[in-house]
């Protein structure tokens, strides 16, 4: 239905109103996304950044710069996902998005996770949490805690790690957000040997997770 929209408008038109092709865009790369087709929706956000203007259409410059961060970062390509958050936080900043600033803070944090750089990483964690808490930004202090939660993972703290994993599910704004807090708050119990209570959550997750890859994991 979206493609076929997409199709529609683009064949039906002289010259192109990315005033009305880019949300559609935008909804096609988080259908691949749900289906864990990550290049394809890179190649989707892509193209939006290719034909947005990063001042006159700054909102959607960021979030398509921040999707493309997180859908390279998910294929292995660190180094372009975190030029991606990179050029996310310049257009926010410029726009005087803060939601967008803390957003790309998040993915840098992300980066240093995924290069083992765990003193980084909670560094930009802790200012982010605290940006968000003060700025009354549920959404982006829910991210934050749960990446935060996910160092503590990975350096075998799992107490802390499920803490900052129920603080981060009790602000979650999507279903999406909480499948994936879930399952990490499910992996520190695993770890903590509390079998029972991880199996119970990947059961939850198996059966009701929006994306395909929560569902691989959580099987």
């Amino acid at each position: 239905t979206v493609l076929g929209s997409i199709t529609s408008l683009v064949e039906s038109s002289t010259v192109i109103d990315m005033g009305l092709l880019a949300p559609r865009l935008m909804a096609d790369g988080q259908l691949l996304e749900y289906d864990s087709r990550w290049s394809l929706a890179n190649d989707v956000y892509d193209t939006i950044v290719a034909h947005t203007h990063p001042v006159h259409e700054a909102d959607l410059a960021t979030q398509a710069h921040l999707r493309r961060g997180f859908c390279l970062r998910l294929i292995g390509d660190v180094r372009a996902s975190l030029a991606a958050y990179e050029t996310a936080g310049e257009i926010a900043s410029a726009a005087n998005d803060m939601v967008g600033v803390l957003r790309a803070r998040i993915g840098e944090a992300k980066g240093a996770i995924a290069r083992g750089n765990m003193p980084r990483a909670t560094e930009i964690l802790d200012a982010t949490i605290s940006s968000g808490a003060q700025h009354r930004q549920d959404a982006v202090h829910s991210l934050a805690l749960h990446d935060r939660s996910d160092v503590a993972f990975q350096t075998g703290d799992y107490e802390l790690s499920i803490k900052l994993g129920y603080e981060a599910l009790a602000m979650a704004d999507s279903s999406r957000g909480g499948d994936r807090i879930l399952g990490d708050i499910a992996a520190s119990f695993y770890y903590l040997g509390m079998h029972s209570a991880a199996r119970d959550a990947y059961l939850i997750l198996a059966a009701t997770a929006q994306e395909q890859y929560q569902r691989w994991m959580a099987t």
